[in-house]
């Protein structure tokens, strides 16, 4: 009888951050597969799909083995190739499901934003997206993306069609209603860009961060002065940009 590996003191299941929580739900939702297997075919599916979102965001694809997740998810080493075909199979729907999670927290944090001035508007928006990525110790989401950024796997197409284009869309309106410039310009397509940019280097950066000063605590007030900073640059960035002539060509 196999069950859920309990994993190691501090390890992957010691704190649910609200990234690896969406993905949780995606799973538990069987969001990309609803004709999938009922019962305990289906609660195996869940545990390998689990097992695999913390394994591929800590040690990436080609360092994972199925064994190892199999092992995490209490299952048989079999059972990858009965529900996903194989390891690729797996890991392109962990992609499908980090690309769900991440439109759908941009999504979040641009309807949060929603009331006010075109400028408060990016100010708040800002503000939740940097609470989010910086707020939680570990940010699986972060970590697989930034693995897929740095190695692209034939996934790679999912983080793009799925996370970055459609709350792309409109963070660009929100950035063409400041800029004045319509949201197809390419000005305003490099500014939406690097507001994403600035949050996440923030997430990514911690330990940098962290290395420079070794007393340096993230509290709620750090976070909200670098969302702070990210915002007054970009606002001043986006209005430069604005008043220059349009690129030629």
């Amino acid at each position: 009888m196999y069950g859920p590996r309990q994993p190691p003191e501090g390890g992957y299941t010691k704190s649910l951050d609200k990234f690896k929580q969406l993905l949780y739900t995606c799973v538990c939702n069987e969001r990309f597969n609803p004709m999938s297997p009922k019962n305990a075919d289906r609660e195996t599916r869940q545990r390998l799909l689990q097992a695999a979102v913390m394994l591929f965001a800590d040690r990436g694809y080609k360092n994972t083995s199925v064994r190892e997740i199999c092992e995490l998810a209490g299952a048989n080493v079999s059972s990858i190739n009965y529900h996903f075909r194989d390891k690729l199979g797996l890991y392109q729907e962990v992609i499908a499901m980090v690309a769900d999670a991440m439109d759908r927290t941009k999504q979040e944090a641009l309807d949060a934003a929603a009331g006010g001035t075109p400028e408060k508007r990016l100010r708040d928006y800002i503000r939740h997206m940097v609470r989010r990525v910086m707020g939680e110790e570990k940010n699986w989401l972060v970590d697989l993306i930034g693995r897929e950024m740095a190695l692209p796997s034939p996934a790679f197409g999912l983080i793009v069609e799925k996370g970055i284009l459609p709350s792309g869309r409109r963070l660009a309106q929100l950035v063409s209603e400041v800029s004045g410039l319509p949201a197809g310009d390419p000005r305003t397509q490099f500014c939406a860009g690097m507001v994403h940019a600035q949050c996440f280097f923030f997430s990514g950066g911690k330990p940098v961060l962290k290395h420079l000063d070794p007393k340096l605590e993230f509290t709620s007030e750090y976070i909200d002065e670098v969302a702070r900073q990210i915002a007054e640059f970009s606002l001043a960035g986006i209005r430069a940009l604005a008043s220059k002539n349009a690129p030629s060509g």
